[in-house]
């Protein structure tokens, strides 16, 4: 039997890609200054130095962070915060099952032609997003390190039944049970399935071969536009590779064990939960339930990415997955294959859509516009972002809450309609459902969490951030 622990918060992303280098914006001012030190340097396109080193803990976490920048403290809690030794611990696992990158796809090989589209990051969301483009006729090219899926991934299986992926489920609960109360458990009446990721990771290489996408194993430094509209990306060892428009597809997503679900969570925090009190944690949960552990087969440190800002949609290059900030700010779900099989693609490689990402605005065409602005528009329209904006009110709210109103929340929470709780927690509610459910669950909630609401309304930012987005055209 297994251990497992999660705190929710962002996870590790390409540390070789640093933020400053696509356009990320700028270095903040540090409020906790004192978490910080300098270490070496590192220039982004603007000009402003990248050179922050976490040293929060004075211990072999704060050694193994050494040498990885951050551009401000969003980036430093994004990449793990105090658990970023346990990130990386968990991102550098060794899989021998799962195969190499480089021996089931070609090479990128002549540095002179120009692909159309050049993706950094070879997780679920790059593998996917590299295959899906590539059956649009787009030349792909992927580039990052050769390592495997270290993370256990849990789904709701008709999602990845619409995603072809049914075959990568290894093991399915036909239902789903959440206790608020002991005597009160509630039905959730959907089948959620743990997924194998050696057959995930097999399944991503098929489709991007056959689709014909090649591949760099390759860090990547920086992200340099020519003068005649290209992109550059800057590779280890000297190689330059020349695309029309550069993804950053470096982020991670959530897990959990996969010999057993029994696994230890924060639902949500501020700052991440040490995972050694998660682990204490649940330890003393198994022995409650009398379970008695034979043998680990696997400690797994789970970082999943909630909240945050949005990312820079005036940069020359896009983002994806959770380096885009693509993940529900309520459950910690990436929603990154949305996109990838219904929109992005799609945006890339259509010309009959003036409103997608249409080929005549490809570098060299008479038009203003670039494939990286329109492409961003299509992931961040103003419906999308309103969207965002509610869930992240409703994340705050949560944080806010003691133990007895979060059991209050979600009892009602689960009493709206199936529809209603179904489409928030997979993100197919639009912006006026939304609403509509606001105050279904406002009608049918007590009083005490009706005047949290209207005071979280009021006073949190997040609040006033929601109304300020809802009102923009």
């Amino acid at each position: 039997m297994g251990l497992s622990g999660a705190a929710i918060s962002a996870p590790l992303g390409c540390r070789g890609l640093p933020r400053g280098a696509v356009g990320g914006g700028k270095v903040r001012s540090r409020a906790e200054a004192e978490r910080w030190r300098r270490a070496g340097s590192g220039r982004c396109l603007g000009g402003a130095k990248v050179s922050c080193v976490a040293t929060e803990k004075h211990d072999e976490t704060a050694a193994a962070a050494v040498g990885v920048e951050f551009a401000d403290e969003e980036d430093y809690r994004k990449g793990g915060g105090g658990e970023l030794l346990y990130v990386q611990m968990q991102a550098t696992k060794p899989m021998e099952s799962q195969s190499k990158i480089a021996s089931k796809l070609l090479p990128i090989s002549d540095e002179n032609s120009i692909l159309d589209l050049v993706i950094i990051g070879c997780g679920p969301a790059g593998l996917s997003l590299a295959s899906e483009s590539a059956k649009k006729g787009l030349t792909v090219g992927l580039i990052g390190p050769d390592l495997p899926f270290t993370n256990n991934y849990g789904v709701w299986e008709d999602e990845f039944k619409d995603l072809g992926l049914e075959s990568c489920i290894e093991h399915v609960w036909k239902d789903t049970i959440v206790y608020l109360d002991n005597n009160k458990p509630i039905l959730i009446g959907r089948s959620y399935g743990r997924v194998h990721r050696d057959l995930l990771h097999e399944e991503l290489l098929r489709r991007c071969y056959e689709a014909g996408v090649t591949y760099l194993n390759s860090k990547v430094d920086k992200i340099i536009e020519s003068p005649d509209g290209h992109r550059v990306v800057y590779c280890e060892r000297g190689r330059e590779i020349l695309c029309r428009l550069a993804i950053v597809a470096s982020g991670a997503a959530s897990g959990f064990q996969s010999n057993t679900l029994s696994q230890e969570t924060c639902l949500a925090s501020k700052d991440a939960m040490p995972f050694d009190v998660l682990k204490k944690r649940l330890m003393y949960r198994l022995d409650v339930m009398g379970v008695r552990i034979l043998k680990i087969h696997e400690e797994e440190w789970s970082y999943i990415p909630v909240g945050g800002s949005l990312p820079n949609t005036d940069q020359k290059n896009l983002a994806f997955g959770a380096a885009a900030s693509m993940v529900h700010p309520a459950t910690g779900m990436d929603k990154s294959s949305i996109f990838i099989h219904h929109v992005l693609p799609c945006s890339l490689a259509d010309t009959d859509n003036v409103n997608q990402v249409p080929a005549q605005y490809l570098p060299g065409s008479s038009h203003n516009y670039s494939p990286s602005m329109l492409a961003w528009r299509t992931l961040w329209p103003q419906e999308r972002k309103r969207q965002r904006s509610f869930f992240l009110f409703g994340l705050a709210l949560i944080i806010q809450l003691n133990n007895e109103g979060i059991q209050t929340f979600f009892e009602a929470f689960f009493r709206v309609p199936k529809w209603m709780w179904r489409g928030f927690l997979g993100s197919t509610l639009s912006s006026v459902d939304l609403i509509l459910f606001s105050f279904y669950m406002f009608a049918i909630a007590p009083n005490q969490l009706r005047m949290n609401l209207v005071r979280h309304l009021l006073s949190d930012p997040t609040g006033s951030t929601m109304i300020k987005t809802y009102l923009t055209l």
